[in-house]
């Protein structure tokens, strides 16, 4: 029964039409492919094996994993099983036998040459295809082949370890990785390049490209099959790592073997062989490891435990689930106690040695040897006569809600297990059992809130104003996924301030502490989030300066500098002017000795009223000749002056538009002398 595991929204037909696309891919018949499909040890012809064990002479390098094909090989082994009849084996007595010493009757496999210790002339040479480098397997099969001793060599086989797992194994400047086929799982590299290693050409220019292990081994097996064209050179293919049909080790399996198929290239295509079971089986895309895990619970990832490793979380081993359910053979049943095995023609399959896997995997690698060596000693196979098993498959499709797929001769779209029965190229039933899975579409509201002068991308544009929008993306299922988007937009705000400072002050606008008139913005946020745009107005008003110049008689004061000054200098007040700046009054103080001064109020000479008064007053007096009246406030500013008559004795003075306060009036006369006297101004 045949698994496939993965998610698919195409018809079943277009699956059909791949399978046997790539099964007569995978046919070319310039080309010898062993792969799973010549595990049939019972269909090789006893004739073709003693062929092989007459005419080739074999030298095959590995390590661990190479040896699985030699470990079950020995003659205690298959050797034996086939002795027994086990798996409907019907050859003679120790027909099956290989050693390294050439021995009449035995197949001369020259085993780990040139590296091992049989006969190897390389000290220190290559472990495999790619230890300790991807060119030191090359120059050591070079110098094994010219050594004399290794004349009759006429068939050399190198295996991979794990050197085909890495990123590393080809070029990164190579654009060609981008032409893999996803759906057909290939490249289809060298369909329309002839096949020519000269220099310069087209074939060689693009393994250079690819370069790294890939590219380089195969340009270097076709160098070594062109200098030694009576040496058969077989290609193989890397163990299997889990990362399944589109990771790394299977682009660069896939290289090798579509350079194998185009140019009639002999492949042991070892990860194919390790992708089926006996009966036909498939695994090769459920992520199957070396050891034969497989993800059965369908989360893309095969998890595993030790070497080979037992499958964890509810993953499977095909070839543990295989051996449990068919007969082992018994090698040490020996009813009669004559020293010969019991004839086991049930037995089905047999323990070995076997690195990094179990031993069926090694079973069916040593059968494929076989086929391998009978065919190259020249059996010319007749697919006629192989009975090929009836393959049962099972597909695990998703579709999604309204979709629909072609299935048991209907178009279906509810979830349910369908049967479809095709016949496969070579002529067997195909039965292909669809578990059909209809996933809902998935549907979601987001609330958006953006500001004014922004955008959201909704409904395929960048959306502006405030509404609701729809989006059809894709799920984690592939379905569509329907995103409601509910999109609100806020405004900007915006305020103007009105704002005077002093000159000297400084006023924080526009990012920036500011000393001039101007206008300066500021961007703060709003409580909605969005940007309040500030608008400052400042005006800065400048500081008042005044001198007035004061003269006093010794003996009194003037008030400055913040006290009653006596004594002559210069004094300074700070006080508030109009616009509520520093109005800053010099005061410069002299003090005059006055002994020709009349004091006007203790001699009743001269009288002033009324006083206090709101408008006008009166001056008489009995002194003629008054010919000026001057007022002064408190700051010792002029405030009023008027030319009086001489000739009068009575005088009236108009000031009625000076402020309420005290002030100070100077009469002079004729003679310059002068008089002092209070006046208060009061606004009635």
């Amino acid at each position: 029964m045949k698994i496939i595991n993965g998610i698919c929204r195409l018809c079943l037909q277009l699956f059909f039409l791949i399978i046997i696309s790539y099964s007569l891919y995978s046919q070319n018949k310039e080309a010898l492919i062993i792969d799973h499909t010549c595990t049939d040890i019972t269909s090789i012809p006893q004739s073709a094996i003693e062929n092989a064990i007459s005419n080739l002479h074999i030298a095959y390098a590995h390590t661990s994993h190479g040896s699985q094909i030699t470990s079950a090989m020995l003659s205690n082994r298959l050797g034996a099983f086939a002795n027994a009849g086990g798996n409907g084996i019907n050859f003679p007595q120790d027909l099956l036998l290989w050693d390294d010493a050439n021995t009449e009757g035995t197949l001369d496999l020259r085993d780990y040459i040139p590296w091992g210790d049989r006969g190897t002339l390389v000290t220190d040479g290559a472990n495999d295809l790619g230890n300790p480098s991807s060119t030191q397997w090359a120059l050591d099969t070079r110098t094994y082949l010219d050594n004399p001793d290794n004349s009759e060599i006429n068939l050399i086989m190198w295996a991979w370890c794990g050197q085909l797992s890495l990123s590393g194994a080809h070029s990164s400047s190579w654009n060609g990785w981008d032409t893999w086929d996803s759906t057909h799982h290939r490249f289809n590299l060298f369909d329309t390049i002839s096949y020519d290693i000269s220099e310069g050409s087209d074939l060689i220019n693009l393994l250079e490209e690819i370069g790294a292990n890939v590219g380089l081994y195969l340009l270097q097996m076709s160098e070594l099959e062109e200098d030694y064209p009576n040496v058969k050179f077989v290609y193989m293919t890397g163990h299997l790592d889990g990362t399944g049909l589109d990771g790394i080790l299977n682009k660069h399996n896939e290289i090798i073997r579509e350079y194998c198929n185009t140019y009639g290239k002999i492949l042991y295509d070892f990860a194919d062989i390790e992708s089926y079971d006996p009966d036909g089986t498939y695994y090769g895309d459920l992520y199957l490891t070396d050891g034969c895990n497989y993800d059965a619970n369908g989360n893309g990832i095969t998890e595993e435990d030790g070497d080979p490793g037992n499958p964890l979380n509810e993953d499977r081993n095909w070839a543990l689930e295989w051996q449990d359910s068919h007969t082992q053979f018994d090698s040490y049943l020996d009813t009669n106690n004559d020293g010969v095995i019991d004839q086991q023609p049930q037995a089905d399959w047999f323990y070995c040695g076997s690195s990094h896997t179990y031993p069926l995997n090694a079973n069916l690698k040593a059968y494929a040897a076989w086929w391998l060596w009978a065919r190259l000693a020249g059996w010319d196979i007749d697919t006629s006569e192989i009975q090929y098993p009836e393959v049962d498959t099972i597909i695990y499709i998703l579709i999604c809600e309204n979709d629909s797929i072609f299935l048991n001769n209907s178009w279906q779209k509810t979830s349910g297990l369908y049967t479809d029965t095709l016949i496969a190229t070579n002529g067997a039933d195909s039965i292909i059992h669809t578990h059909l899975s209809v996933n809902a579409i998935s549907r979601s509201t987001i609330n958006i809130t953006i500001c004014e002068g922004q955008s959201y991308f909704a409904s395929g544009a960048n959306q502006t104003t405030t509404g609701t929008y729809f989006d059809t993306l894709e799920n984690s299922l592939g379905c569509d996924s329907i995103v409601t988007t509910n999109l609100y937009i806020n405004t900007v705000s915006a305020s103007t301030i009105d704002t005077t400072i002093c000159e000297g002050q400084s006023y924080y606008a526009g990012g920036a502490n500011q000393t001039f008139t101007g206008i300066y913005y500021d961007t703060l946020i709003n409580s909605a989030g969005c940007d309040s745009i500030v608008t400052i107005n400042l005006t800065v008003n400048s500081v008042s300066t005044s001198t007035v110049n004061i003269e006093i008689c010794e003996g009194e004061s003037y008030f400055a500098g913040g006290i009653n000054q006596t004594t002559p200098g210069t004094y300074y007040d700070t006080l508030e002017n109009l616009t509520g700046c520093d109005s800053i009054i010099i005061t410069k103080l002299i003090v005059n000795a006055c002994a020709d001064i009349i004091n006007i109020e203790k001699d009743g000479n001269i009288i002033i009223y009324p006083n206090p008064t709101s408008s006008d007053i009166i001056i008489e007096s009995n002194i003629n000749n008054l010919i000026k009246f001057e007022l002064y406030d408190l700051a010792g500013m002029k405030v009023f002056e008027q030319m009086l008559h001489p000739d009068l004795h009575r005088k009236k003075v108009k000031f009625g538009n000076i402020h309420q306060g005290l002030y100070i009036c100077i009469i002079y006369d004729i003679n310059k002398q002068f008089y002092y006297h209070s006046i208060i101004k009061k606004d009635y």
